[in-house]
């Protein structure tokens, strides 16, 4: 009987574990009210709004959700609360795991269709594997505002 109990309270904690890892995870809807409200800021005021994304602590962070901001013609980033040592390069050759042109596919959409979705394989840095993401995209002027989210 024991034994049953300590299995059941196991069991119970691997379950709670699991359901707080995946409760760290933002989900499709939040990553497009997080970009919705990225965008809506940077046409309130411009490149003023860039420090308030840019921070990594900030309101633009949503558990495993953010915002980056590049050029709509050179893919240069502006914003990126994770990677700071990005900002001023050119992502436009940037493809994904399995070689896909994910960056030139977001240009080429932001320009033709003003936002969209693309879907790509990125490295999770929780998992350390490359795993599916997709990522809601709009053109602000001549930027493009990104938010992307693992499957």
């Amino acid at each position: 009987m024991k034994k049953i109990q300590v299995m059941v309270v196991v069991l119970s904690l691997f379950l709670a574990a699991s359901f707080c890892f995946a409760q760290d995870r933002g989900t499709a809807a939040e990553a497009k009210a997080l970009l919705d409200k990225a965008v809506a800021l940077i046409k309130a005021e411009g490149e003023k709004a860039y420090p308030k994304i840019q921070d990594s602590k900030g309101e633009f962070i949503n558990k495993d959700l953010y915002i980056y901001v590049f050029a709509a013609e050179t893919a240069t980033v502006a914003v990126h609360p994770y990677a700071p040592g990005m900002i001023g390069k050119s992502w436009i050759t940037l493809k994904d795991a399995n070689g896909k042109a994910f960056v030139q596919e977001m240009l080429d959409g932001a320009k033709t269709k003003g936002k969209g979705t693309v879907d790509y394989r990125w490295t999770d840095p929780q998992t350390k594997k490359a795993e599916d993401k997709s990522a809601y995209y709009e053109r602000v002027g001549n930027m493009v505002v990104v938010s992307g989210f693992y499957k």
